[in-house]
């Protein structure tokens, strides 16, 4: 009976009865021509919410089989992305993919309700706000996720979604499995972060060609609202470790994702901010060890986190000659100038902080 008293127990079945709820509101047999309904947008968004509840405790399952701790609020859905996509990989080459297999994608979906956990009171307090001078940049910022949030009930049209981000999954999902089409060589175009729409049309669609638009609507949330929340969150911590005040973290996380060129993206089903939270959190963990015995446990999730940001897009190769280098100086030993000032401006969060007080 114990089972039935715990928390996690007690959330696990909160969020499935979420996920059924969603499920319900959507209109799983509707055609892309059909009206897709706020009711129906109200329902795909509360799918996305008990499934990402699902790859939040696949994500604390990884950290619990590794041994490393979490270094930020939000890293166990980060990284129970990247593990649900390498599942769905998996499922897609094994042929275990479309709607004789969706029970596969239920199943798997519940199994991460055992291990999930919803986050304490503490873990919310995400930037650790100090009310004095960070109310403008805070609004600034809830400002531009209302503004993100508006755009993303839009059904949005862009080529890249409907030619490989979207259309590569429904192939597979329709056809059953990975498969080399010469009229449709962009299939290929897409990455590890589209597989993650096969839970989509396991959830939202009733047969092959139906449901279409609540899974672009699910795309389009995942994309806009958790990965750039995600976003916020690991640039955050970064710059939090980094000494930076409140106000102006709050304004350096509006001013990065008001940047026009990656902005954009937020409001399609794509990939981009996916990609951008794995380099980022490959960076939050190589600034993150302190203790000789966490070095190693840290440099395999770094290591991880950099291969999910080059599976998810293939220009995040870019970034790895400056994680590498940062990598390097902090090797003990090798740069000891370097390594001073990295005690003093990379240290650990917490040390920092009972410094301080």
């Amino acid at each position: 009976m114990k089972i039935f008293l715990r928390k996690d127990f007690f959330f696990g079945c909160l969020f499935l009865a979420i996920l059924f709820i969603g499920q319900a509101l959507v209109d799983r047999n509707a055609g892309i021509d059909d009206h897709f309904s706020i009711l129906n947008g109200l329902g795909v968004a509360l799918v996305l919410a008990a499934w990402s509840y699902s790859c939040h405790g696949w994500g604390r399952l990884f950290f619990r089989a590794m041994k490393a701790k979490q270094v930020f609020t939000g890293e166990g859905l980060l990284m129970g992305f990247g593990v649900t996509a390498c599942f769905g990989i998996l499922f897609a080459h094994l042929g275990l993919v479309g709607s004789d297999y969706r029970f596969i994608f239920w199943t798997y979906t519940c199994v991460g309700f055992m291990f999930a956990a919803p986050p304490r009171i503490k873990q919310l307090r995400v930037f650790a706000l100090e009310t004095k001078g960070a109310l403008a940049p805070a609004l600034l910022l809830l400002a531009l996720g209302l503004l993100l949030f508006v755009n993303l009930l839009q059904f949005r049209q862009f080529e890249d979604v409907h030619v490989y981000h979207l259309f590569a999954p429904f192939q597979w999902w329709r056809n059953g499995g990975v498969f080399f089409d010469p009229d449709t060589p962009n299939l290929f175009s897409s990455s590890t972060w589209e597989y993650l729409h096969f839970w989509a049309f396991a959830f939202l669609s009733q047969s092959p060609g139906t449901g279409l638009v609540g899974v672009q609507f699910f795309g389009q949330f995942l994309h806009g609202i958790i990965a750039v929340s995600l976003f916020c969150i690991i640039l955050g911590s970064l710059l939090k470790k980094l000494g930076i005040k409140s106000p102006w973290r709050f304004a350096a996380i509006a001013a990065a994702v008001s940047i026009e060129s990656i902005l954009w993206t937020a409001f399609h089903a794509k990939n981009d901010f996916a990609a951008i939270c794995f380099i980022f959190a490959a960076l939050l963990r190589l600034t993150s060890y302190q203790a000789p015995n966490s070095l190693n446990k840290n440099y395999y999730v770094t290591g991880i986190y950099i291969g999910l940001a080059i599976a998810v897009k293939l220009t995040s190769l870019n970034a790895l000659p400056f994680l590498l280098l940062i990598w390097w100086s902090r090797i003990p030993g090798k740069f000891p100038r370097f390594e001073s000032f990295a005690k003093v401006s990379l240290s650990n969060p917490v040390n920092s902080e009972s410094a301080a007080s």
